[in-house]
């Protein structure tokens, strides 16, 4: 049996039914991944300002699809590498923030957005030969010798950089603008009380029903409130939103 087949039915099973629960957890699980790729995407080209936001989301989306259907042709199995992840995220997002800030780049048209978009696709296609290479020469298994503690420490690293960015945005104290740069301003309340409803119910979710795709519930919990206010009082201001992902400029 290779790695793609799917495992024989119980006896008496509905194969009706089976392939509508596989096909509802499939659903279920592109909408949890959907949840967890739009923030990346955004934070991944964040230091380009509000002209990159739709690169960042695009490029989230991409990544997702081909690293899962490389996942089903190769290996049949969904690891860590093949969808991005947060602290891979990080890092890029980091890579992307040092060289958004060259002089040369800086002084281009638009700030030089399209040329470190093109660097930043050129890096990661270098990261994935690095990758092929440590493959084929088995050199994965040095990650063994890695002290747990070594890790611990990246990934605590990593989310305390991600709070402390984010912080501003969850609070509504930033508003980007088109050069890439960052206006702060007072505390929104109206924001605030949107991020606070969305991570409350995420939380809620994931204690109560483990088996709920949290994310995705408090995403949506979020944006029902947002629309509310909006309803009633047209005059609250919530900061910038994801634009409509039509044609890049």
């Amino acid at each position: 049996m290779s790695g793609h087949d799917a495992p024989p039915a119980a006896p008496g099973a509905n194969p009706v039914l089976e392939w509508l629960r596989e096909v509802g957890s499939g659903m279920s699980a592109a909408f949890v991944l959907l949840a967890a790729l739009l923030p990346l995407g955004l934070i991944a080209f964040a230091p380009l300002g509000e002209s990159a936001v739709q690169a960042g989301v695009r490029a989230a989306f991409a990544a997702a699809i081909f690293g899962n259907i490389t996942a089903y042709f190769l290996s049949g199995a969904l690891l860590p590498n093949e969808v991005p992840r947060a602290s891979s995220v990080f890092l890029f997002a980091a890579f992307v923030a040092r060289i958004a800030f060259d002089p040369e780049l800086k002084a281009l048209p638009g700030g030089g957005a399209t040329q470190i978009i093109f660097l930043a696709a050129v890096c990661l296609m270098l990261t994935a030969i690095v990758q092929v290479l440590f493959g084929f020469l088995r050199l994965g298994n040095i990650a063994r010798f890695v002290p747990y503690p070594v890790v611990a420490g990246l990934m605590t690293g990593l989310a305390i950089t991600l709070m402390y960015y984010e912080l501003p945005e969850v609070l509504g104290m930033h508003h980007g603008s088109s050069g890439g740069g960052e206006e702060k301003h007072g505390i929104n309340w109206w924001t605030a009380l949107v991020a606070l409803v969305t991570i409350v119910v995420i939380v809620a979710v994931m204690r109560r029903w483990p088996g709920l795709p949290s994310k995705l519930i408090g995403i949506g919990a979020g944006t029902l409130v947002a629309v509310g206010i909006g309803l009633m009082a047209p005059g609250v201001d919530f900061g910038p939103r994801i634009p409509f992902l039509g044609a890049l400029p």
